[in-house]
Order: C-alpha cells, then sequence, then structure tokens
C-alpha cells in the first residue's frame, strides 16, 4: 500500500525501508547507519493510517514524476510509493519539489521510524 525506502549515499545517509500493508502492519528493514538492523513488525493504530493517508493523499504525489537529475552529487535516493505510483527522488535533484522532501520526511514522522534510525520515542505519532 505505501512504503518509503531511503538509499545510500556518500556519507553517513541512514539506508532502510519501510513498507506499510492495507491491514496496518509496518514493516521496517534497516542496513546502514541505523540503529536497528533487524526486521521489525509492528501494527499501526487506525488514527495513524488515517493521517498517513490523508497527508500522501492531501498532496500533489499522484501526479509526480521522478526526480533523479543529479544536480549536485552524493546524495541519497528516496523511492516513495502509494497506491501502485511510485516517486524516486535523488535528493540532489534541485528541479524536485520542497514539497516532496517535505511529504517523505512527514511519512517518516508519521510513522516513527525515528526510533529504528535514531533511536528517537518509543511510540508511533
Amino acid at each position: 500500500m505505501l512504503s518509503l525506502q531511503r538509499t545510500p549515499c556518500y556519507g553517513a545517509c541512514p539506508v532502510y525501508l519501510v513498507e506499510v500493508l492495507g491491514d496496518g502492519t509496518l514493516r521496517f528493514k534497516g542496513e546502514r547507519h541505523v540503529k536497528v538492523t533487524e526486521p521489525v513488525e509492528v501494527r499501526l493504530d487506525q488514527a495513524t493510517l488515517q493521517k498517513l493517508f490523508a497527508r500522501v493523499e492531501s498532496s500533489p504525489f499522484a501526479g509526480w514524476p521522478h526526480f533523479t537529475k543529479e544536480s549536485s552529487s552524493d546524495a541519497p535516493t528516496v523511492v516513495l510509493t502509494f497506491k501502485g505510483h511510485t516517486v524516486r527522488h535523488y535528493r540532489g535533484d534541485l528541479d524536485a519539489p520542497e514539497e516532496l522532501t517535505r511529504l517523505e520526511d512527514d511519512v517518516d514522522t508519521i510513522l516513527g521510524t525515528g526510533r529504528w534510525t535514531k533511536g528517537e520515542g518509543t511510540e508511533t505519532k
């Protein structure tokens, strides 16, 4: 239903994949530069799912193409998929809308991935 993947950069960028299934199951798999590297599976509550879906659906996400131009180097790529539409966003592409970066970061905030990437908090926001 929704997935967000952050890929490597030439520095210490967190590398992970988080997936949310239709039944509210969240799966996190950290690879590098994260606090947790073993697979995690939790169940999201209905309020969190509604907040997540409302945030994505209220954005222009469904109409965005890929933003993969390497305007600057050494940046990670974020791959966001929602309801079958995928946007690849190279964070060094200066043509990408700022709203896309905010959306990607908001997805992480709503899902509370900071608890596995940075050790922040213990509850889903």
